[in-house]
């Protein structure tokens, strides 16, 4: 599992119910004997087609570490940006077949982003009620992530 807090993989494992269409439960396990609960509850736009003219847009939020960075999603999926500590994005958003999820890549650049240049592949979700580009991203040895919550302006 992926630690946001650490920024590091562990081991662990999940184990969860669910209610189709209406909630989900579950319990992480760590290695270490520490368990986290989390709960989440159905959301309609799960089955909405994808659509980058709604994504399109400049977001403002901040990164794992705290640095503010703002990202512009053009209607054609292209997206680039930049951090407060001057860390430079560009990247791609692919739409999937349902859910206002998308396929991303995202090429880091620049030292203040704490890696050479690198380019990262993961998963965006849109979240339309509240305006919300969710952004998740691993590079391939999974040493490198890019995590984003923004809201758009």
């Amino acid at each position: 599992m992926y630690s946001i807090p650490t920024q590091r993989m562990g081991a662990a494992t999940m184990s969860g119910s669910y209610v189709p269409n209406k909630s989900f439960h579950g319990t992480i396990a760590y290695v270490t004997g520490d368990t986290e609960s989390f709960r989440g509850t159905y959301d309609g736009n799960s089955v909405s087609a994808p659509n980058l003219t709604q994504v399109a847009g400049t977001y403002v939020g901040l990164r794992a570490d705290n640095h503010t960075i703002t990202v512009t999603v053009d209607s054609t999926g292209t997206l680039s940006g930049h951090s407060t500590d001057g860390c430079t994005v560009t990247g791609t958003l692919s739409p999937r077949v349902q859910g206002n999820a998308f396929r991303t890549s995202v090429t880091l650049k620049g030292g203040a982003c704490g890696t050479e240049t690198e380019t990262l592949a993961g998963v965006a979700f849109y979240d339309v009620e509240t305006n919300r580009l969710y952004s998740a991203a691993l590079n391939h040895t999974r040493t490198t992530s890019f995590l984003f919550l923004g809201v758009k302006q």
